[in-house]
């Protein structure tokens, strides 16, 4: 085992701080220190966005049948708008991790609470056009977002504008969730 700093990692700023995240598999490279080494250089291989929803997805599953999905989605949603503005505002690695946390928290429940709301909320008959239709919007974002991002990075010079718009938008996503129409009894 090697052990490395990483140097200003946490700063929005930094080339280091995508491969430095939680769950974040990245090739380093080193230089050696007096007593222990100094990460100079990063590259991103994997994030393991799974790990993180497992565990959050197995904690909403036991009490799921409990609660209003639309009122969990948008405290969803705000949860992560707070993250984001977190490691958007500050540069203190303290503040960046809780910002991180926030997100990653609820990244399962992007997932599975759309879904349980149109099974909610809509008929039988609706279900697979409704499902695939949400489906096409989470991967049109999975998709398109990080480049948004990345290119909204490279026009402000900083993620803390892109990040500022993620938080806005899940403002805007929370919302909307809450804007309930009319009720469908299931078939």
């Amino acid at each position: 085992v090697v052990s490395a700093s990483a140097r200003g990692s946490l700063r929005m700023k930094s080339a280091l701080f995508s491969a430095t995240g939680l769950f974040c598999y990245s090739e380093f490279t080193l230089s050696s220190g007096r007593s222990h080494y100094f990460v100079d250089n990063a590259q991103v291989k994997k994030v393991f966005h799974g790990i993180s929803a497992t565990i959050e997805g197995m904690a909403l599953a036991s009490y799921m049948d409990r609660i209003d999905h639309r009122r969990a989605t948008a405290a969803s949603f705000a949860l992560q708008a707070l993250g984001s503005a977190l490691v958007a505002a500050s540069d203190v690695p303290a503040v960046v991790i809780a910002g991180c946390c926030l997100v990653g928290a609820s990244v399962g429940n992007v997932i599975t609470l759309p879904t349980l709301i149109v099974q909610r909320d809509f008929s039988a008959a609706s279900f697979g056009v409704l499902v695939s239709l949400v489906t096409a919007i989470c991967q049109f974002t999975y998709a398109f977002g990080p480049g948004i991002i990345g290119l909204l990075r490279d026009v402000f010079g900083s993620y803390s504008i892109p990040f500022y718009a993620c938080a806005a938008a899940e403002l805007i996503a929370a919302a909307v969730v809450l804007v309930k129409g009319k009720t469908q009894q299931p078939v």
